[in-house]
């Protein structure tokens, strides 16, 4: 696997996630800090075996709910560099942007970033499935994955 910073593997899984759903221009997780952080938390102990980005997540767990601060980050520079939509003014949800060439910059980068590494794509794409979690339960919202 090419070394790549956690942001940008984040980045990565988020648009997988939207290529494989209905609707990949309309897809929206959920950002709520008691569902994402735990989720990541967990995502980040099980694949960290494979997927090396996710062993710079650091979890403060004195609160009601673990949290990482590089997740945050993650998130404001997804947002910043036009990978991710949030919704305001709550912020409670976000979204992959999705272009026109999408699905052919996804395919592309991913063929890079896994080349060689059979074991580490297939790890990647079980994080993706597991990214799902998130997912907005609405039936206009990303309704299913393939």
């Amino acid at each position: 696997m090419e070394s790549i910073a956690f942001t940008e593997l984040l980045g990565l899984a988020l648009k997988e996630l939207a290529r494989t759903s209905e609707k990949p221009e309309d897809c929206w997780l959920s950002q709520k800090p008691d569902r994402l952080h735990p989720l990541m938390q967990k995502l980040a102990r099980k694949f960290s075996h494979s997927l090396e980005p996710l062993q710079s997540l650091h979890f403060a767990c004195a609160g009601a709910f673990p949290y990482s601060s590089e997740l945050s980050r993650a998130l404001d520079l997804l947002q910043q560099s036009g990978l991710i939509k949030r919704e305001n003014p709550s912020f409670d949800r976000f979204a992959p942007t999705w272009y026109q060439d999408s699905q052919e910059v996804i395919q592309a980068r991913t063929g890079e970033v896994f080349s060689g590494d059979e074991q580490a794509k297939r790890e990647f794409d079980a994080f993706v499935k597991d990214l799902s979690e998130l997912l907005e339960k609405r039936p206009d919202l990303c309704p299913t994955i393939r």
